[in-house]
């Protein structure tokens, strides 16, 4: 069994995170984490989470570290990236990659718009729906959401047509033949050409503040 954990480069709640992996199977890396105090709840799919006062303690119980590049490869190299389980992680409902849409409805409210049927965007893949006045209302409450969201693809509404037509282009460009999102996780934030923001868990608490 080979432990690895990369450095802690990633922001989130006012700390610096690592991710700590293992290349023989899912078992072992829990048998790890649980012998060094680690919550079930800090596993993320194909890696536990874990803060940068820990990465000392990790090596010195056998962790070896690597950058995050060969980490990346180490997971693809050993089949387990692709496999993702999310069970274990609290508020997941399955194992895909959840993604919310949230619509920014303060421009169309006088207008009285309405955001687009909620059966429309469960056919485009998008688990949950968050509607609210502003960017950081409308993550907040995504991050409420159930099941948890990996990532919401937020758009600014007038009028329920574009909004629907923004999110069809983001599901176009991320979505698997078998209708699961691809490269949308906690980690994302980017601008969609056609406008959409596309936000990840980790970037969620700084749009709160």
């Amino acid at each position: 069994m080979a432990i690895f954990v990369d450095a802690p480069i990633w922001p989130a709640h006012g700390r610096r995170w690592a991710h700590l992996i293992c290349d023989t199977g899912f078992a072992e890396l829990h048998a790890f984490a649980a012998s060094q105090e680690i919550p079930a709840r800090a596993f993320d799919g194909d890696h536990y989470d874990v803060p940068a006062e820990s990465i000392s303690r990790l090596l010195s119980a056998g962790a070896t570290q690597v950058s995050t590049r060969d980490m990346v490869r180490i997971l693809r190299d050993s089949k387990l990236r692709s496999m993702r389980p999310r069970s274990a992680k609290p508020g997941y409902a399955s194992r895909r990659i959840a993604v919310g849409a949230g619509i920014v409805l303060a421009a169309a409210q006088g207008a009285g718009q309405q955001p687009p049927e909620r059966a429309a965007l469960s056919e485009l893949g998008f688990a949950a729906l968050a509607v609210g006045k502003s960017l950081g209302d409308v993550v907040a409450r995504a991050e409420s959401s159930r099941p948890a969201l990996d990532s919401v693809v937020v758009v600014g509404a007038f009028e329920p047509a574009p909004a629907l037509a923004q999110l069809q282009a983001v599901s176009s460009d991320f979505r698997l033949a078998d209708g699961g999102f691809a490269s949308l996780d906690g980690r994302t934030r980017l601008r969609h050409r056609d406008g959409a923001e596309i936000i990840g868990r980790v970037h969620w608490p700084a749009l709160r503040e």
